[in-house]
């Protein structure tokens, strides 16, 4: 069932991905497909390659006995093999990937359908009010999943940072304060213990339940697939996507820069020693990557 309504969002959007370049056209739908089982089903690399080989060998090949059939599939498995290989090392299916986001939440929403329901299923995909029904009561028991997750991971990573932070304090900090620079700056000790928590939880904490207004635009989305309303053209610009990914790269190092060296230029008015420095600017960035894993988390279902 899951490859099925994967090949069906596959179908679904195929005609209205539009990529810019001299791509062949078998090659820019391989990746189309690519990134539809990898936004849908969250598949790896070894999943697809399975799949793939499936839809280039014969549905039976596993209990062929025609020996002609089973050396012209021998002589061409290393070809197809390498194709399949460099199909996913292809980074297009990555950029057509995040463009999929809420179509694949749409199609989610009917393969859980499907699960619950079966040869029902399409009773209820056509009967607007019990299949909003359904997804109202999935979303809803979903979200408070999801919540509750993302609270006790941000409650995990708080406590992570907090004691990590009061071991290298002891470990790095007061040593080199004590041999270094003879003598104890309580401040720089006291900040890098509490203030990286307290920062984490803060941000975190902000995060909020998905509700009604997310349950509705996923209903709506749903129905307006099933309908058979076109889809929005997506554009995939690959030299402009390079171009700007560029200009981007540039300017995030210039910020990147200034930011942290505002940061340091601080930090040192305030008496922190290099240690002290090193460990605040490390632990900043590592609440930064915990922030991201749990605010996405949170929103797995946001469209």
């Amino acid at each position: 069932e899951d490859d099925f309504v994967a090949d069906t969002f596959f179908n679904a959007v195929k005609d209205s991905i539009k990529v810019d370049g001299d791509f062949n056209f078998d090659f820019v739908q391989t990746q189309i497909h690519i990134a539809c089982y990898r936004c849908l089903l969250n598949v790896d690399d070894e999943t697809l390659r399975y799949k793939f080989w499936l839809k280039c060998v014969p549905a039976d090949w596993l209990t062929l006995e025609n020996e002609n059939t089973i050396k012209q599939i021998s002589d061409k498995t290393k070809q197809i093999w390498d194709s399949i290989n460099s199909a996913l090392k292809d980074p297009l299916s990555f950029k057509i990937l995040p463009r999929l986001g809420n179509y694949a939440i749409y199609f989610a929403m009917i393969r859980e359908v499907v699960r619950a329901y079966g040869a029902e299923s399409e009773r209820i995909l056509s009967d607007h009010s019990e299949l909003n029904h359904f997804i109202g009561e999935y979303l809803e028991k979903n979200y408070k999943k999801l919540h509750k997750k993302a609270s006790v991971s941000a409650v995990r990573a708080v406590l992570y940072i907090f004691f990590t932070k009061a071991l290298l304090a002891l470990a790095l900090e007061i040593p080199y304060q004590i041999y270094f620079q003879k003598g104890l700056e309580y401040l720089p000790i006291a900040t890098n213990i509490t203030f990286h928590p307290v920062l984490l939880f803060i941000i975190t904490i902000s995060n909020r339940k998905l509700g009604d207004e997310n349950t509705k635009a996923v209903q709506a989305g749903v129905a307006n697939i099933l309908s058979g309303e076109n889809i929005r053209v997506i554009k995939i610009h690959d030299k402009q996507d390079e171009f700007f990914s560029l200009i981007f790269l540039v300017l995030y190092t210039i910020l990147f820069l200034i930011v942290f060296g505002a940061i340091v230029f601080v930090l040192q008015k305030l008496h922190f020693s290099v240690v002290s420095t090193l460990l605040f600017l490390g632990f900043l960035a590592l609440i930064s990557y915990f922030e991201l894993r749990i605010r996405h988390s949170a929103n797995r279902l946001k469209v």
